[in-house]
């Protein structure tokens, strides 16, 4: 079902990149942007650059979804009662997954999400990299207006910048579902009511650099859910991957 799939991995493509600079720009970032700088300029610093980037459609990528459906009578049979089905295909552009592109999704991340230094101190080996951590959640009353604002409003995790150029390294991030699953209703056609229920969603990027270019070199994410109303489809656990494959 392409919106709740589209719900389920909006977070994937959800944070950012940064191209990578010189040697002497790396010190400079170091102590000025990082020593002086909030979380909040360094995220949206991010996104400018990735934005402005013109290169990105020709990027190449292998992507995965495997989706397991738990069947309650094979269980009852002594049987296996998850089924599994996998599908491959190459993506050419920019990262998405379920056809959401990440462009698309990059202007929500300012308007819904605060970023803050876990620690400023604080220091973590990501990639080989050293790396500031920076912890995201969403803005306090944010109004739910589509479908998807259900999820992004429970996001919360962390993401991992190199401290000397700037770069993105990796994000990591998680719906909260700690005291009760993400209810919502999506109307089909805009007036057939499907019930969807969010049990988990998880996600976490990786980057590399390209051509001096910081891409989306891994996107992966799994989400647990099932539907009820007009689509009765029993619970699931879908994984969705994205990896960098070649560059034109």
């Amino acid at each position: 079902m392409k919106p709740l799939r589209t719900t389920a991995m909006i977070v994937i493509l959800a944070i950012i990149s940064l191209a990578s600079p010189t040697r002497a720009a790396d010190q400079a970032y170091t102590d000025q942007a990082y020593t002086t700088s909030s979380a909040d300029t360094l995220v949206k610093n991010a996104l400018n650059k990735i934005i402005l980037n013109q290169n990105r459609p020709r990027m190449i990528a292998n992507t995965r979804h495997e989706t397991n459906i738990y069947d309650p009578n094979a269980y009852h049979n002594n049987q296996n009662p998850w089924q599994t089905t996998v599908k491959n295909e190459v993506v050419v552009g920019y990262p998405k997954l379920e056809g959401l592109n990440a462009i698309s999704i990059y202007g929500a991340l300012v308007n819904k999400f605060e970023f803050s230094y876990e620690n400023r101190d604080q220091i973590k080996i990501v990639s080989d990299r050293e790396c500031v951590v920076i912890k995201f959640k969403p803005k306090s009353g944010l109004p739910v207006v589509t479908a998807s604002d259900n999820t992004l409003n429970r996001l919360t995790g962390y993401i991992y910048i190199d401290r000397k150029s700037g770069s993105m390294v990796a994000i990591n991030g998680w719906a909260d579902t700690s005291k009760e699953p993400i209810y919502f209703t999506y109307y089909v056609l805009g007036f057939l009511p499907l019930y969807v229920s969010i049990y988990t969603l998880d996600f976490w990027v990786d980057y590399t650099t390209v051509n001096g270019m910081d891409l989306e070199h891994y996107l992966g994410g799994t989400t647990e859910y099932k539907t009820s109303g007009i689509w009765n489809r029993p619970r699931r656990v879908e994984k969705h991957e994205y990896v960098f494959s070649n560059y034109r």
